[in-house]
């Protein structure tokens, strides 16, 4: 199952985009733990927008909540920089983690959901990608971004 996760702080005075590299160290020191415990990989977040955006593999469950496997990140701020980030804390919390339903998905053949659903959330994950696409600089991203351009001018024909 596959889970995109929006990292935010607690606190709206700070932004997650802002403190990015802090975040970006944060899930580099605790992927191997997570996946060592809990047999769940976590991408290396990245910038989507305004937003901290993080992919999450996981094994097929019922309700996986991942904030508590998230708790590592946000121990890792404070403790690597704790005068900072202390005035930051809401009712005992520094960083909030929301799941991005409309990318999430799960690839299950047990799952029964009808061919919308699949269609919705295909979608999404299609302009998840792209979103992916435009942020990169190389050749490959800028054919495939034309590659795309092509077709969509093609069907407003």
């Amino acid at each position: 199952m596959h889970k995109y996760i929006k990292i935010e702080f607690a606190n709206k005075d700070i932004s997650a985009v802002d403190r990015y590299e802090d975040i970006y160290n944060a899930v580099k020191s605790i992927e191997l733990v997570v996946f060592s415990r809990h047999d769940i990989r976590l991408q290396r977040p990245s910038i989507h927008g305004n937003y901290v955006v993080m992919e999450a593999t996981m094994p097929d469950t019922e309700y996986l909540p991942i904030g508590k496997y998230l708790r590592g990140v946000a121990d890792y701020l404070l403790k690597n920089n704790r005068s900072f980030y202390e005035k930051y804390i809401t009712r005992k919390r520094l960083l909030v983690y929301t799941e991005i339903p409309c990318l999430s998905t799960t690839i299950s053949h047990d799952t029964k959901s009808s061919s919308e659903d699949y269609d919705y959330e295909f979608k999404y994950r299609i302009i998840y990608e792209i979103m992916n696409l435009l942020e990169c600089k190389d050749d490959i991203s800028k054919k495939k971004l034309a590659s795309i351009t092509r077709i969509i001018e093609q069907r407003q024909e």
